[in-house]
């Protein structure tokens, strides 16, 4: 009998969209395990006579990619969700080539053929999507240089840290003044250990906040199901880099971050409407001219939306019946100092009348601060806040 090879239905599971596909230069293999209920763990029995696709898009350019036929060499679980494909080397070249102009989507799509008792194909249904994700580059993710990697990766630990260092510091000092205090030393090192255990107690928070990354199973020494799991401050990296990570911070000082994925820069939008009199009045935010949402008089909008060079936000304010003239702001937060300057705000405030129809107000995206300065924009960049008081 041939070996069957299964899913390692044990890890996290992805849903839609979240799963991170890197694209090798090389023949690579991947296999997927789909799910009907992911809260139940509920598997999807793929053994019909269903067909499926792995499909890449641009705006120009589709890349289909049937299930891969193992011809009786192994059996591949699909009564149990698996789903197995095969991208070559040239697959691979035309994937990467593809100009996508926006996020790279890859989709799992499947069609149900009707069949004769001799096998022949006497209809084809409609394509259905049953998952899609991100894929990315797997050659373009140690871009990012190390220190800002390492700025980002610690700037959640920093209050700990730094006061886990400044206080064995003092109790270092301590030591050498009054080495003849055996009370005090005492004292000393019994804050230390809580300190220690104050350190271990974070870790282990951390690492539960963090949780599984899903590793995949290995067909071969050249195949594996790639997937990300964890972020934090919308940086993604795998439980074993994190733990090294750690572990180089907390014993000496010195983080090497060169494969930790770094993801696409994301604004925070944060819109409301102080005045609670006023049921018609509304900002309406734009993304280059597309409807994001809108604040009214008792519902703020809240999201967080990536950002690209050039992307215009535009806040559109109406419904103003008040008779006193009211202020529309809009407020850059950066997430820290680097992001400074980086979106162009022509008003910070314009003056909304009674009755004057539509009043609006924008900020651009640019991180070309100077003729010299290009600003990376990597992770959450900061707070564009718009207001009306």
């Amino acid at each position: 009998m041939a070996e069957i090879i299964k899913g390692d239905n044990t890890k996290g599971i992805k849903s839609v969209g979240e799963l991170a596909l890197r694209i090798s230069r090389f023949d690579s293999y991947r296999l997927f395990t789909l799910y009907e209920n992911v809260g139940e763990r509920k598997v999807m029995d793929v053994s019909g006579n269903h067909k499926y696709y792995l499909v890449f898009k641009s705006i120009s350019k589709e890349i289909r990619i049937p299930e891969y036929d193992p011809n009786g060499l192994f059996e591949v679980d699909k009564v149990n969700g698996c789903i197995l494909f095969k991208i070559t080397k040239k697959n691979a070249e035309d994937i990467l080539g593809m100009k996508t102009g926006g996020e790279r989507i890859f989709y799992i799509v499947r069609v149900f053929e009707e069949k004769d008792a001799f096998g022949k194909v006497l209809n084809v249904t409609d394509e259905v999507e049953v998952y899609h994700g991100k894929w990315g580059d797997d050659a373009a993710f140690t871009t990012f240089t190390t220190e800002t990697k390492v700025d980002l990766l610690t700037k959640s630990l920093a209050v700990q840290v730094d006061r886990n260092a400044k206080q064995f510091t003092e109790y270092q000092e301590l030591q050498e003044k009054y080495n003849e205090e055996i009370k005090k030393t005492s004292d000393l090192e019994k804050e230390l250990e809580a300190m220690r255990a104050e350190r271990d107690a974070l870790q282990s928070s951390l690492n539960e906040y963090i949780g599984d990354t899903h590793e995949g199973t290995l067909l071969s020494t050249d195949t594996k199901y790639i997937a990300f799991e964890n972020t934090l401050d919308n940086i993604s990296f795998t439980e074993e880099q994190y733990s090294n990570a750690m572990s180089e911070l907390m014993t000496k000082s010195n983080i090497n971050l060169e494969y930790v994925d770094i993801d696409d820069p994301a604004i925070t939008l944060n819109v409301k409407v102080y005045d609670a009199t006023l049921k018609d009045l509304m900002i309406t935010v734009y993304k280059n001219n597309i409807s994001l949402g809108s604040a009214m008089f008792n519902q703020d909008f809240n999201k967080n939306i990536f950002v690209r060079q050039g992307d215009e936000f535009k806040f559109e304010c109406t419904g103003m019946t008040a008779q006193t003239p009211k202020g529309l702001h809009l407020l850059y937060k950066p997430s820290y100092d680097y992001y400074n300057g980086i979106i162009k705000i022509d008003k910070s405030l314009v003056e909304v009348r009674p009755n004057s129809g539509t009043t609006t107000i924008n900020g651009i995206i640019d991180y070309q601060i100077d003729e010299e300065t290009v600003i990376e924009g990597v992770g959450n960049i900061g707070t564009l806040e718009c207001y009306i008081k």
